[in-house]
């Protein structure tokens, strides 16, 4: 994996704890190597592909700037102190649709994936929450796997819709389905979720 330090790689995939915090300026090296390593093994990123092919450092500061300048939160989950993990919250543009926010992961491969998806969309949600977001959604591409059990088995989840051929990745047309949960159950119920998996 990818850490603050330049090299270090292939960590314990035993980890102790997973530390999730919001990025700062001193990730962005940290954050363009893993994007670099991560991204084309990433079928449900809608990050820009085309980023992988510059520099780490500005692949990190292009992710960090909407975060920085902009209204998304982007989190990032540390294994062993390295850089294991991102999640971006991105609520959307239109002033009906504010409410809602769409989320963004990426894990490295060497990561401990389920766990810091885990890890990641529990802290997703948590910030969701404090920002007063209603309803967060994810897209997930039929090639991955991990992704797509992950929120098959955790019934906050549910299928929004599916878009046949949607994505063009590893030189085929993929389908990609739009799942969504409630941060605060549904609008009215008055209910209120626990954020991430029970």
């Amino acid at each position: 994996m990818t850490g603050r330090t330049p090299g270090r790689s292939a960590v314990d995939s035993n980890p102790e704890m997973i530390f999730v915090r919001p990025a700062t300026f001193h990730d962005t090296l940290a954050l363009g190597l893993l994007i670099q390593e991560a991204l084309p093994l990433s079928p449900s990123s809608v990050l820009n592909e085309g980023t992988v092919l510059q520099e780490a450092f500005l692949t990190g500061s292009e992710v960090l700037e909407g975060a920085m300048v902009g209204t998304e939160d982007l989190l990032i989950a540390e294994v062993d102190e390295e850089v294991a993990g991102l999640v971006l919250v991105k609520p959307k543009e239109l002033v009906r649709s504010r409410h809602v926010a769409r989320l963004q992961l990426v894990v490295h491969p060497e990561a401990p994936g389920q766990e810091v998806r885990v890890a990641l969309l529990r802290a997703a949600l948590e910030r969701s929450a404090e920002r007063a977001l209603i309803k967060v959604v994810m897209d997930v591409a039929q090639p991955d796997r991990e992704l797509q059990s992950l929120v098959e088995q955790d019934e906050l989840w549910w299928t929004e819709r599916l878009r046949r051929g949607a994505v063009y990745w590893n030189g085929a047309r993929i389908d990609v389905t739009t799942w969504a949960c409630w941060v605060k159950g549904p609008p009215g119920s008055g209910e209120t979720h626990a954020p991430g998996r029970s």
